[in-house]
């Protein structure tokens, strides 16, 4: 029988869904009775409306922090990186997108929030209802383990860069200090990706235990020193994996640190501070895309603001260009298997890249992004996009039990944050390209993590009773 905090979730998720409803099929018989028209400040306030609704209605029912439902970050993701684009594209770009893709952004942006909520009703985040018990486990388990978790953090974050050096070998030197730091990454990047995505994702995990050990630390003046070392060593490797050229996913560990933080410490995450902290973050990604682009000595500041506006803006543009390539043609599904030929000894190109010159897109680097309608509409035209959208809502639902059924505390609570921050991805990534770049190398980091863990916790078990059976009677 469900507690009344429980029956309380449950009915405001049901209701939650109803009123989204009506919001979702007002908007699409919109769109799709007046499709033909050029109106974009109607289209504008339409799109607007969306994104601040599911922003109040998500805040006053968990706090923008409740990562223990994983659609919230997902419903960031959108309205950062899909929904303002289309204003910043129209401020900022002369690129006018055609009438039927605010139809299929809308439609395959929101109806994985709608199919989300509608499965939430009868089947409730278990993370959600069972966190602060959760939570308990986890510092019993940190108190009893912390050397195992001291040594965990470390080993991950050299591991990381072990990566970062191997890639730098293969690379033939340091993207970042190359004479053109840009065209310098991509040559890298050729049949490199999987060594890069190691050299990171080991960082991103030591990241969020990190976090989990400034939660429950005591205080203690030695536990505090191996705090201050692991979190220069970690900052370090930060700085040391930004020199391969993509900056976003080392950045990326410190903003698990700090939720890991807020997560298990308040069992909150406060806006504020996030908010300060991806500013910063943000700051530093754009600076960084300036010296990638041009060089550390020609660093322009207008320029640098430019390219940081575009790539936040190109999500709709490029779905747009998609739409527009592949309106009598479609993949039939391939896109998959296109991007899991990345993981394969030597280079192939990535969905992104391939498409870039299909659309005709004209820069330097590397391909377009995919985003989640986009990819829809690719594999099985306007159908796809339904289908994507839904797939992508039970893909979420499945994630929070397979996540919660995970039989170890400590590896739990790191998928718990991890999972649903790197599942938003595919607002800008699609399916496919979360999937093979990002969820299948992080479950074999934590595979991997968990085995050592696993090998650690038996050798202090077998030194314990070791020690025990040599106590005198």
């Amino acid at each position: 029988m469900l507690s009344i905090s429980n029956r309380f979730r449950a009915a405001s998720s049901f209701y939650f869904f109803l009123v989204y409803l009506f919001i979702y099929i007002l908007s699409l018989l919109f769109f799709y009775e007046n499709i033909w028209w050029k109106l974009e400040g109607i289209a504008y306030l339409a799109w607007l409306f969306h994104p601040l609704a599911l922003l109040l209605l998500a805040s006053l029912r968990w706090g923008i922090g409740k990562f223990t439902v994983f659609i919230v970050p997902f419903l960031l993701m959108s309205i950062a990186f899909y929904w303002s684009s289309i204003f910043l594209l129209n401020s900022f770009s002369t690129y006018e997108i055609a009438a039927s893709t605010y139809y299929i952004g809308l439609a395959g942006i929101t109806t994985p929030v709608l199919i989300y909520y509608l499965l939430d009703y009868f089947f409730p985040s278990p993370l959600a209802r069972n966190f602060g018990p959760l939570r308990r486990r986890l510092y019993e388990f940190v108190s009893a383990h912390q050397q195992i978790v001291y040594l965990l953090t470390l080993l991950s974050i050299l591991i990381s860069i072990l990566f970062t050096l191997l890639f730098f070998i293969k690379a033939g030197g340091i993207p970042l200090l190359a004479d053109n730091p840009e065209q310098a990454r991509v040559e890298a990047m050729k049949g490199a990706g999987l060594i890069h995505r190691l050299s990171y994702l080991p960082l991103q995990m030591a990241a969020i235990l990190l976090g989990i050990i400034l939660a429950f630390r005591n205080n203690i003046a030695s536990a505090n020193k191996r705090i201050i070392f692991l979190a220069s060593l970690m900052l370090f490797t930060v700085f040391l994996n930004m020199l391969t050229g993509p900056r976003a996913s080392p950045l990326w560990a410190l903003i698990y640190m700090y939720i890991s933080y807020e997560l298990f410490k308040h069992q909150n995450v406060r806006i504020r501070h996030g908010i300060s902290i991806v500013v910063a973050i943000l700051t530093l990604v754009a600076i960084m895309g300036g010296v990638r682009y041009s060089g550390l000595e020609e660093v322009n500041l207008a320029d640098t603001v430019e390219r940081f506006v575009n790539r936040i803006y190109m999500n709709p543009v490029n779905t747009d260009r998609i739409v527009r390539t592949f309106e009598n043609q479609t993949l039939g599904g391939n896109s998959f298997w296109i991007d899991l030929a990345v993981l394969k000894p030597g280079f192939q190109p990535d969905l992104g890249t391939i498409l870039k010159e299909k659309v005709g897109a004209e820069f330097d680097g590397g391909g377009i992004t995919v985003p989640l309608p986009a990819e829809g509409y690719l594999n099985y035209g306007i159908t796809g996009v339904w289908i994507y959208a839904v797939v992508f809502a039970f893909m979420l639902k499945l994630a929070e039990y397979l996540v919660y059924f995970v039989p170890n505390i400590l590896l739990k609570s790191i998928l718990l944050v991890i999972t649903p921050l790197q599942l938003m991805g595919v607002v800008t990534m699609g399916i496919s390209g979360i999937i093979v770049k990002t969820v299948i190398p992080s479950l074999v980091v934590a595979s991997a993590l968990y085995i050592l863990l696993l090998t650690m916790l038996t050798i202090k078990a077998l030194i314990q009773k070791r020690d025990s059976y040599g106590k005198p009677a």
